[in-house]
């Protein structure tokens, strides 16, 4: 579930970005990868969101002339490479901050503060970012909240919500809470002395990545089929004859974590009926007398 690394940018007067990688574990750093961005202004406080799925680190950089740009950094890759997106904008400037990545749509997000040629602030959006063309797709504005809590973004992977601290003024502060998937905004009360909210993905991160803490073993084997993917009320679980054992069940959970369906698997193709499952993103395990033999995503239509 965790590889017990965490990646962190420097960049120093040269201009030379760093990705650093920090072992957790054995508390040492080291570089991942060094390039040289000479019209970058610096790298932007609460800019960077992270691509667990891929181990990409996305940051938001501005240039010498304004411009804005989304870095992608591949950290996992065995040669390091990175690109950098202009990201389009019908606004005179932009500032990004509050950069989340949704680790189960694959999509980035962020709060856009907008400026006019006169650098008068416009207000706020939260946006999707594209990372393969930098286009923006605006999803909802907050406009009502001329002010935001430094560093107080945060998502929810299980329920696809990006979270902000919004203010009216330094005393009158919301949580701002929007639901990527349904397209619906809940403002709520942020207690005194809170400045930055976090949100416990360790549910998501169970289901999608593995909980190899609680579960005794995760065998690496050969792929187990589960198909067809999307699917509406029915499934075929196809495994590999040296898979095949006694007690091998097929679970389905939901995005909230809730375990909605259990099958036994009986022979090498097992066809399983599911109906009245809620369309949407669910997660599934093959697991054998406690120990976890596959988890992947898939999704009812």
């Amino acid at each position: 579930m965790s590889t017990g690394i965490m990646y962190k940018l420097t960049m120093d007067s040269l201009k030379t970005v760093r990705v650093i990688a920090h072992n957790v574990n054995s508390n040492q750093d080291s570089t991942v990868g060094i390039f040289t961005e000479p019209n970058l202004t610096g790298l932007l406080f609460d800019a960077i969101g992270f691509d667990a799925n891929n181990g990409i680190i996305y940051h938001i950089g501005i240039h010498t002339d304004f411009s804005t740009h989304l870095y992608a950094m591949r950290c996992r890759d065995s040669i390091f490479t990175f690109t950098k997106t202009p990201i389009t904008t019908s606004f005179h400037r932009t500032i990004f901050s509050g950069v989340n990545y949704d680790n189960v749509h694959n999509k980035i997000y962020a709060r856009m503060a907008k400026l006019d040629s006169s650098n008068t602030y416009l207000g706020s959006d939260i946006v999707e970012i594209n990372a393969s063309n930098g286009t923006l797709t605006t999803k909802i504005a907050i406009n009502q909240f001329p002010f935001f809590a430094a560093a107080s973004s945060c998502f929810d992977q299980r329920t696809s919500t990006y979270i902000v601290i919004g203010a009216m003024n330094g005393l009158n502060r919301k949580m701002i809470c929007y639901n990527t998937v349904t397209d619906s905004l809940a403002i709520g009360y942020v207690p005194n002395g809170v400045a930055d909210l976090q949100c416990d993905n360790t549910a998501f991160a169970q289901l999608k990545y593995g909980t190899p803490t609680s579960i005794n073993k995760i065998i690496r084997a050969e792929p187990i089929g589960v198909y067809p993917n999307p699917f509406s009320d029915k499934l075929t679980i196809s495994i590999p004859t040296s898979l095949m054992q006694n007690d091998l069940k097929f679970e389905l959970i939901n995005i909230l974590g809730e375990l909605v369906f259990v099958g036994n698997i009986l022979n090498t193709q097992t066809e399983l009926s599911i109906p009245g499952l809620t369309k949407g993103i669910y997660f599934y395990k093959v697991v054998s007398q406690n120990k976890l033999i596959q988890t992947r995503k898939i999704v009812v239509e």
